[in-house]
């Protein structure tokens, strides 16, 4: 199934999932929502599944780990044995087996990966392929945790970075120094007037300018997901947004 047509297929269970769900009036705005976030979710899983986490070695397999097993079993035998000329032999036979599997797996690992880039280049899909060529490329670089004491020194010991952030936040969160600068009620403008809600028109234009390949927000929905989910994905959304505790309408939307 290409994935134009995980994209129909997506949009129509979403929106009938999203015609079965019970939205109560009287619900809060958190429970409303949560109970769309929800439905989004699965949905989305069961059309596009779940994305498995990406492992830094996948040539690392089964074969590999039981050569890495034979071989601390040949070290431990040839401790054991006191270095003794057979066992030290035995035990470099062995870590030159476990080499020699480290090496044609990951030599085929990077042979599928050439065939893929191939078969994403003719497939005109440019960002994956750019990013894959970056992740096989790309050398290993060690995290640096580094931090600047109050004299401006580099501190570079877990324990110490973390009592420097502890004391910059207390400091920070505590001080009783006067903000210069205008005030940000300055501006403020005191009304009793209410903007009215959104018309479904108005968020369709506004899904429709998302981006893609952007972060995830704090539900974890991403922009194409609203993008897909069609014109009942809009109605639900404006409908789970409007507030309902101070007055104003929470009525469901229609075109």
């Amino acid at each position: 199934m290409t994935l134009l047509e995980k994209r129909v297929e997506y949009k129509i269970n979403l929106k009938e999932h999203l015609q079965e769900l019970a939205l109560n009036y009287d619900d809060s705005l958190d429970r409303r929502w949560n109970k769309i976030i929800g439905t989004i979710h699965r949905t989305a899983e069961e059309t596009f599944g779940k994305a498995s986490k990406k492992h830094p070695n996948d040539w690392f397999d089964k074969e590999c780990r039981e050569a890495i097993e034979v071989k601390n079993k040949s070290y431990g035998n040839m401790q054991r044995r006191s270095y003794t000329r057979a066992s030290t032999d035995k035990y470099r036979e062995v870590r030159r087996k476990e080499k020699e599997v480290h090496k044609r797996k990951k030599k085929q690992y990077e042979n599928k990966q050439v065939e893929r880039l191939e078969e994403l280049g003719q497939q005109h899909q440019t960002r994956k392929f750019y990013s894959d060529i970056n992740n096989l490329t790309k050398d290993f670089k060690p995290r640096l945790r580094v931090c600047k004491s109050k004299n401006g020194d580099i501190i570079t010991g877990k324990g110490d970075i973390l009592n420097r952030r502890k004391d910059h936040f207390h400091e920070l969160l505590n001080s009783t120094e006067q903000v210069k600068g205008p005030s940000i009620m300055q501006d403020y403008k005191d009304t009793t007037e209410e903007d009215s809600a959104p018309t479904v028109e108005e968020v369709e234009v506004a899904v429709q300018k998302l981006k893609n390949y952007k972060a995830l927000g704090t539900d974890n929905i991403s922009a194409e997901l609203f993008r897909y989910g069609g014109n009942e994905l809009v109605k639900h959304w404006i409908f789970g947004k409007r507030k309902n505790a101070n007055g104003m309408e929470c009525e469901y939307p229609h075109t």
